[in-house]
This record gives C-alpha cells, structure tokens and sequence, in this order.
C-alpha cells in the first residue's frame, strides 16, 4: 500500500446489524438471499446511484448475499419493521456519550437545524409538503442536532415536511444538561422551550424573530432604542414577549447602508408577494444584527457570542454534503412505495451519520492546522460504499488525506474558528 494512502477501520455498528434486525422484527430467520447488512448497504448503494425501484434494490442486494431476491420478495421487506430497523440503527450511532472539550466555557455547544429532502409531487399522499394552499407538494424534513466541541451527531430525526421547526424544537431542551449551549436559527423560537433550557442550566444562542415584542427596564420599545441610538454596538438587558415578558441579554450591532437596503429591499419583495405591507418593526431591524441569548456578559464578550452563532453554518455544510454526495433526487423524482422512500432517506442519514463520525476519528489523528472537509468525505465515502460486495464487505476504508484536507484559504476553518472563539 502506498504510503500516502491510510485505511480506517469499519464502524462497531455493522457487527451489530443482524442483532438489531431480529429485534425490529426485519428478519426472524437465517435466510441465504437476505441479510441486515446487504439489505443497507443496498438502499445506501440504491440512493447513492438514484435508483429507487424494488427491482434495482434487489439487484444490489445481490452483491452481499449468496442467492438473489426477487422484486416481489424485497417488496415485502420492505414495511413498518424495516422502518424500525433503520430507526434503531440511526439511535444505536447516537447513543455513544460524546464529552466537551475541557478548554471549552460549555460542556457542549449543540447546534441545531433542518432540511427538506424533496420528491414528486405525487407521494404527496404520504408525505405532505407545504403548498401555501394552492399546489400539492412532497417532502420529508430531515433534522439534526450536532456537538460542535466533540463534532459529534447528538439527536437526528426524520419528519413530516409540514411540521414547523419550532414544534421539532422542543425535544432537545429535553435533554440537554448543564452547561450545554443551545444555537439555533429563529425558525426554532419558543419562549416555553428557552425557559425549558434555562431551567436545566443550560444556555442558549438566537437571532432575534422580528415579530417578537422586546423593551428595555424602563417599558422604551427596542424600535425606538434601535431608531435614537447613536452606537454602532448595543450589549444590554432586555425583555422579550407581549403576555410575559422573559428576560436575556441583547447584542445589536449595526449594518452597513449596503446590507440595510438589501435587507429592505428583500422584506419589501416577500411582502409584494404576500400583498401585504411591510411592517415599520422590521423595516428599523433590518439596520440591525440583532441576537439574543441566556450567556451573562461576564462569561463572553458580543464578539464572542456572534462566533458562536456563525458555527451554525456548520451543519448547513453537512446537509450540503448529504445531498450533493448522492442521488437522491433522482430517486424520488417519480412515485415510489413509502416505504421504500422512508428506507432511501434514513439510509442516506445513517451513511451521513457514518460519515460524521469517521471525520471526527480522522481529525483526532491530524495536527490543530489540518482539517477534513466533510464534503470531500462524503464523496469518497459514498465511493466506498458503492464498491462494497459480498468479498470486500469487511475491508477498511482507505483513503487519500491529501484528497480530503481543507483547502488552504485565508478564512478559518469552521473547528478553528470554534476553537478560537472558545480560548
């Protein structure tokens, strides 16, 4: 083997499939044309290619097993069981117990976002999208929540594309613990579930929802405070909510002129569009970066605080390397079995989970300086899961680091720009 290529060990997970298949039910006997590892590695392989009939799933599964299956036969797998089976494999990647870095002010640093794998508008029977009431429309919501101290996945979850990111938002303040940070987008916003955080001494991160009614100690609206101001800089208390009013810390920091009118000019497009009139609030904040949160300003400074904010790009990069490292688009573009979509989509999650999880085994072995692009990852993982069979199910990923380290740009990575702001 040349010295610039190194292999990394297959993941503990796959020794365990056939266990967690007779306990979802998938497989109740030894059979010679099915199995828990072929029948993953196949709809992984299925995806990757964008290929979604039972007839292209059977033919790979084929590869792992020593007779073939038939349409009809891998049709029938594929049910409520084989669901279960997917789901429990994804929680069984979740359950390690990843610890904070001790350098870091939080225990752990949980980021939270969402994105919507589309498909034909005909599976909207059993996967319902938003239409705005005009068009029917298809989808599922794929969320996920990642600890970007250890880089490790903490909470994944697929659901319906109609359910709001604010009604998926309240399951992780169920279990976050002390000392963990919370940032999330404003789609997740809820005064309940920040009260929730702050009850389990945990913090928490957010942009500042338009719509929210804030004043300062003395009843003065932060629409005025924004317009009299003569700062570039606010770091102050605030109280945020019409019917009770909570209280967190505020940190404004004003725009360009450049950045202002195109923020304006945006709300006025998307206000056109509803024919509604653009409201005189949001029209002052978009002068305005504007985040709230729980962390006192003893603890870190508003610079600080919109380094943390700027990490959830992070997971934004991963859902674009799930997408852009398979086909899955092109296995939904027609009407397909449920079933068989709910199975296309949590095998590409488990892959990515797969994925996540080598890239934080691979930047545990290189310097501070060297980090592993997940998008490059991903493409020569998916790579690797495609030349998998029956003879080299087993054999270890080998790869090219010079193939998959960051580019050398004069903007920071995303881990040295978290390491930086948590010195």
């Amino acid at each position: 083997m040349s010295s610039r290529f190194h292999a990394a060990t297959p993941h503990s997970i796959f020794s365990k499939l056939e266990d967690l298949a007779r306990v979802s039910g998938l497989i109740q006997r030894h059979s010679h044309k099915f199995s828990a590892g072929g029948f993953l590695f196949a709809l992984i392989q299925c995806a990757t290619r964008g290929n979604s009939s039972f007839q292209h799933l059977a033919t790979s599964q084929a590869g792992f097993e020593h007779l073939p299956m038939t349409r009809q036969g891998m049709s029938e797998r594929l049910n409520p069981r084989s669901s279960e089976f997917l789901v429990r494999v994804m929680n069984e990647l979740l359950s390690d117990d990843a610890k904070g870095a001790s350098s870091s002010p939080f225990q752990r640093i949980l980021i939270e976002d969402s994105t919507v794998i589309s498909m034909a508008k005909c599976n909207a029977e059993h996967f319902p999208n938003n239409g705005n009431g005009k068009i029917d429309t298809a989808g599922c919501k794929i969320n996920l929540v990642t600890d970007s101290v250890s880089g490790q996945p903490v909470s994944a979850g697929l659901h319906d594309a109609r359910n709001p990111d604010q009604t998926i938002g309240f399951d992780l303040p169920s279990i976050c613990r002390a000392g963990d940070l919370i940032v999330r987008d404003r789609g997740y916003f809820s005064l309940d579930a920040l009260e929730e955080i702050e009850r389990r001494d945990a913090f928490w991160i957010s942009r500042l929802p338009a719509t929210l009614t804030c004043f300062d100690g003395e009843g003065t609206y932060l629409d005025e405070i924004l317009k009299t101001t003569k700062s570039s800089r606010l770091d102050m208390d605030i109280w945020i909510g019409r019917h009770r009013a909570h209280r967190c810390r505020l940190i404004a920091t004003q725009l360009s002129a450049k950045e202002t009118e195109k923020n304006r000019r945006q709300r006025h497009r998307d206000s056109k569009r509803h024919q509604t009139t653009a409201s005189k609030r949001g029209l002052i904040q978009d002068g305005w970066s504007l985040i709230i949160t729980s962390v006192e300003d003893d603890r870190i400074d508003p610079d600080q605080i919109y380094k943390l904010y700027s990490i959830r790009w992070s997971i934004e990069i991963q859902f674009r390397a799930m997408k852009q490292s398979n086909q899955l688009h092109h296995s939904l573009n027609h009407r397909t079995d449920p079933f068989l979509i709910e199975a296309l989509v949590l095998a590409v999650l488990i892959r990515q989970l797969l994925t996540i999880d080598l890239q934080v085994r691979l930047n545990d072995s290189l310097p501070p300086d060297k980090r592993v692009s997940i998008e490059k990852l991903s493409d020569a993982y998916s790579h690797h899961f495609l030349t998998r069979t029956q003879e080299n199910l087993r054999e270890s990923f080998r790869y090219d680091l010079r193939h998959l380290i960051h580019e050398k740009r004069k903007r920071p990575t995303l881990y040295a720009a978290t390491v930086q702001c948590l010195a």
